[in-house]
């Protein structure tokens, strides 16, 4: 287990925020978000992205939240992307 992910890690993330398991994979640079309580799903819900390290403005840490901004879909050069920000991180643990 860690507190907080730094732009220096590297491996295979879980995040667990209240509702969610969040997989950042450092090393091939993707993001996925898992709805795990069925209440609050989001478009996009268990779909791998492109992850920009740094696009994400806020880190994940527990006890806070995160934030970042992700390109999906089609995107275009010079358009914001999507923002998203976490509930509260619960947990952040290795698993590659």
């Amino acid at each position: 287990m860690k507190d907080e992910l730094t732009p220096e890690d590297t491996g295979i993330w879980l995040v667990t925020t209240v509702g969610s398991k969040h997989t950042f994979d450092l090393e091939h640079l993707t993001y996925t978000r898992r709805n795990v309580d069925g209440l609050n799903p989001i478009e996009g819900d268990g779909e791998t992205v492109p992850l920009d390290p740094d696009l994400i403005m806020i880190w994940p840490k527990v006890g806070d939240c995160f934030l970042m901004i992700l390109r999906l879909g089609d995107f275009k050069p010079y358009t914001v992307g999507t923002i998203r920000m976490s509930s509260e991180v619960q947990s952040i643990e290795q698993i590659a």
